[in-house]
């Protein structure tokens, strides 16, 4: 079959998106013809290096429907939080199937099939939906952290705590956590990841950083390489958004603090399992650095807290949720079985 998979990366939006395309078209091309077309800046065409037959970059909505015209697909995969009307409406037509692996997205109720690591949205009627996290999908340059690493990092004197708030940090909450874990009164190491699209000043971040004695900072820009980042630290401070799924996976402790995120409609199974950091909105993520400090005196929790991580996450979402596309592709109406020529 032809999958065309649509995604969306932006300042504003953030890039969790155009990582779960990759990571899904990824899969899918082991079995089908896949194109992938993302809507975002050009300068962000590193994340999909390695990808069979490359992404075509539009600058908006309205450069979706050129690339279903000329790739005819079976299949439109969409991985966005919105699409302009008329643009949908065009990519329905040819009795093509409409997948959404976002768990959010404005036209919802009208595709055919919404895969989700989120609980089945409440009073969501049209489509049939697949959820669950058997059918999470993230980035696939997050790997496990092995026991030995993980046991280094816990036993360190000086804790070693990770931070990221997303690949672009529109609100620059990375320079708000920051400027509070520094609080903290037992010796830590920050390792602080930005992202491609982190667009604000690192003087600040070396600002907080000059400023402080008692704890080492170091300041990495990552993409690839994130996860060999935070792969050797003993406790994650992140924000709401794919980091934290990927974090459950590799098995780090996350101290999760929310933002003003879509992602935070999604309901999902994992949540119960993170330490609660409170809200950049409403300012009581300043707790954060007395969590640290309770940690840092507490190894156990840690291991505790990682130990709640196994098995809840097995990598294999985007394969689980290929072959859902190809079953409901092939046992759907009958409008769209005659569409796979």
């Amino acid at each position: 079959m032809r999958f065309l998979v649509v995604c969306r990366g932006s300042d504003r939006e953030g890039l969790g998106h155009l990582y779960r395309a990759r990571s899904f078209a990824r899969e899918a091309a082991l079995r089908h013809d896949v194109r992938l077309v993302a809507i975002a800046d050009r300068r962000y065409a590193s994340l999909f290096d390695g990808m069979e037959g490359g992404c075509e970059f539009v600058s908006d909505d309205a450069g979706v429907p050129p690339a279903v015209a000329a790739f005819h697909p079976h299949v439109v995969v969409l991985d966005v939080l919105d699409l302009a009307r008329p643009v949908y409406d065009a990519l329905r037509g040819g009795g093509r199937l409409v997948v959404s692996i976002s768990p959010i997205f404005a036209w919802m109720s009208d595709v055919d099939v919404l895969v989700t690591r989120g609980k089945a949205p409440e009073g969501l009627e049209g489509p049939r939906v697949h959820s669950g996290l058997r059918y999470a999908i993230f980035n696939d340059f997050c790997e496990p952290i092995p026991d030995d690493v993980f046991e280094r990092a816990v036993s360190n004197p000086v804790l070693p705590v990770a931070v990221g708030m997303g690949g672009t940090d529109h609100a620059n909450q990375t320079l708000a956590a920051l400027r509070v874990l520094v609080q903290a009164t037992r010796p830590c190491s920050f390792w602080v990841t930005v992202g491609d699209g982190y667009g604000h000043s690192y003087d600040a971040l070396n600002a907080v950083a000059r400023g402080v004695t008692r704890h080492e900072i170091v300041i990495a820009r990552t993409n690839r390489t994130m996860w060999r980042v935070i792969g050797n630290c003993a406790v994650a401070v992140l924000s709401s958004g794919l980091s934290t799924l990927e974090a459950v996976y590799a098995g780090i402790p996350v101290i999760s603090v929310k933002r003003r995120d879509p992602a935070n409609q999604v309901n999902a199974d994992y949540e119960r399992l993170l330490l609660q950091g409170g809200s950049f909105d409403d300012d009581s993520h300043s707790q954060i650095a007395d969590i640290i400090d309770r940690l840092h005196a507490d190894r156990g929790a840690l291991r505790l807290a990682r130990q709640a991580f196994k098995g809840v996450l097995d990598g294999h979402g985007a394969a689980r949720a290929v072959e859902v596309i190809e079953r409901e592709a092939t046992s759907g109406p009958a409008r769209r079985v005659g569409a796979l020529s």
